[in-house]
């Protein structure tokens, strides 16, 4: 150009936060990363306005540390989410939307009851609020209030229709109310343990109903074994169906089963739950008579096992938790087990 070049025209704050989540959605995370802390690094805690005494808080540099919140949300660096957030959140008690950013971090790292605790103290600054709403029905799912949930979804939807954040959640709880499919199975080649055999084959399926009155699916399924021992070739099937109940903080299963081994076929039962005390503690159990755990090969040889299980885990974020489990098998042979 005969006169230099071109002059650069500095972005605004609002063009700086697209280009910010621009970069997010393209997973281009150290531009990300960059963005944030020079929008941080130009802008002062406090500025001066012409004309008067007291230093005002500069909204841009609120921006950039929320900025810099999402970059760890979305590079998946949630301890210092986490962190920032709670920070920002406890400086700025009067900032609605720190604390529900804040929220939205400890539902990312498994702490719903936290998070719920924390849209409360939020919901009294304006309890209307779209983004408020949208993460509360976020925490609603994980918490398991359905009901809780499609209403504020409904809400959201009526009042922000074409919003991009309203079709996401709109998306998720549509899923939620979808049939649910599970499938697992493994292949062994040659191991010839003594539990499954070698050349073993096993595939376990189940298919959950739509939610039937919010808290309630049904589901069937069929699990199959096989496996080669030195007395000849184990297979066991397995036949199940029955219901699931899941309000706030709890899921129980029952299940009825037709096992066929053996060359005949032996009815079965299981009973389990799951309890969700706190975030960070949950109590299980189960009872099965003739259990899906019964090893392939007392199986071949006509033996079952009747088996009792309860657990305890300490979760203290998707970093850390701990688990200890006990069980007891009583063997249609008279044997037992401890494990």
């Amino acid at each position: 150009y005969p006169n230099g070049p071109i002059p650069v025209t500095p972005l605004g704050p609002e063009d700086q936060q697209d280009l910010f989540y621009a970069h997010i959605d393209n997973e281009n995370f150290d531009a990300a990363k960059k963005q944030a802390e020079n929008l941080i690094k130009e802008s002062p805690y406090l500025r001066r306005i012409y004309g008067s005494p007291t230093p005002q808080p500069n909204d841009n540099w609120l921006l950039g540390q929320s900025m810099l919140t999402q970059y760890y949300i979305a590079a998946n660096e949630l301890p210092e989410a986490e962190k920032l957030a709670e920070h920002l959140a406890r400086t700025g008690s009067g900032n609605q939307g720190l604390r529900i950013s804040y929220a939205s971090v400890l539902e990312a790292r498994g702490l719903p009851h936290a998070a719920e605790k924390e849209l409360k103290l939020a919901e009294v600054i304006e309890p209307s609020n779209l983004e408020l709403e949208r993460q509360q029905a976020y925490v609603a799912l994980d918490l398991q209030e359905w009901r809780q949930a499609d209403e504020l979804t409904d809400d959201v939807i009526a009042r922000s229709p074409d919003d991009e954040a309203t079709l996401r959640l709109a998306r998720i709880r549509d899923v939620h109310k979808m049939s649910e499919v599970r499938i697992s199975g493994t292949q062994g080649i040659s191991s010839d343990s003594p539990v499954s055999g070698k050349n073993d084959f096993n595939i376990n399926t189940a298919i959950y109903s739509p939610p039937i009155n919010d808290n309630w699916r049904l589901f069937t399924g069929f699990n199959f074994a096989t496996g080669e021992f030195e007395e000849g070739k184990g297979i066991s099937r397995h036949l199940l169906g029955g219901v699931e109940w899941r309000p706030r903080d709890l899921t129980l299963e029952a299940e009825l089963s037709s096992n066929r081994y053996h060359g005949a076929n032996k009815p079965g039962a299981r009973l389990s739950t799951t309890y969700f005390l706190t975030d960070n503690w949950q109590l299980s159990g189960s009872l099965e008579r003739v259990s899906r755990t019964t090893p392939l090969r007392a199986l071949r040889n006509g033996i079952s096992a009747n088996r009792g299980e309860g657990g305890v885990r300490w979760y203290q974020n998707e970093r850390r938790e701990y688990q200890f489990n006990a069980a007891v098998s009583r063997f249609s042979d008279h044997n037992r087990r401890q494990e």
